[in-house]
């Protein structure tokens, strides 16, 4: 089946797709478990529960229960014919660190996806649902390292503004602003 005939959804997490997200999980090396899908518990899901990972989500975006130095921000799942295939963090506002390092949006693909287009498609989603939602920019922030991610940031029309060092990853953080 092509890209374009099959069902792609921005979705709320939920435990009618725990399965498909459990394989993308485990599919995963087990430092990217605890960092990429275990933010901000620094275990795995699988470790913290699935089902409890799920079900907290949604009190994030109120901005309740918000695990260390987290600002409000809402958690969608990119669903094609009804499996899991990434997960996309839209934050509601920015700290110091996230106006720095972090930006308005963060965003993975289960490892068994990632050499398809579904970066972009899941970006690009995202942006509009903000659009919608009548936001007027965005920031977002790569490592320099990351050159697909530069790439899908200025593909969704990433203004280059800036980078800075960073010394928790060891690289240069560009930053883009993407005005809606």
């Amino acid at each position: 089946m092509s890209n374009h005939q099959q069902n792609i959804q921005l979705v709320v997490p939920s435990l009618q797709r725990r399965d498909s997200f459990i394989q993308a999980i485990t599919d995963a090396p087990e430092e990217e478990q605890r960092y990429e899908f275990g933010a901000p518990w620094d275990v795995s899901p699988l470790v913290y529960g699935v089902d409890r990972y799920i079900r907290e989500m949604p009190s994030y975006a109120r901005g309740e229960n918000l695990p260390g130095w987290w600002v409000p921000q809402t958690m969608l799942w990119l669903i094609i014919d009804n499996q899991f295939v990434g997960q996309i963090k839209r934050r509601h506002e920015l700290n110091d660190y996230l106006t720095t390092y972090g930006g308005h949006v963060w965003y993975l693909i289960a490892p068994t996806r990632r050499h398809q287009w579904w970066w972009t498609r899941m970006l690009t989603l995202a942006l509009q649902k903000r659009k919608r939602e009548g936001v007027k920019q965005l920031l977002i922030t790569c490592n320099e390292k990351n050159v697909w991610s530069r790439k899908i940031i200025e593909a969704n029309g990433g203004v280059y503004m800036s980078k800075i060092w960073s010394d928790e990853e060891q690289d240069m953080k560009w930053r883009y602003w993407v005005y809606l």
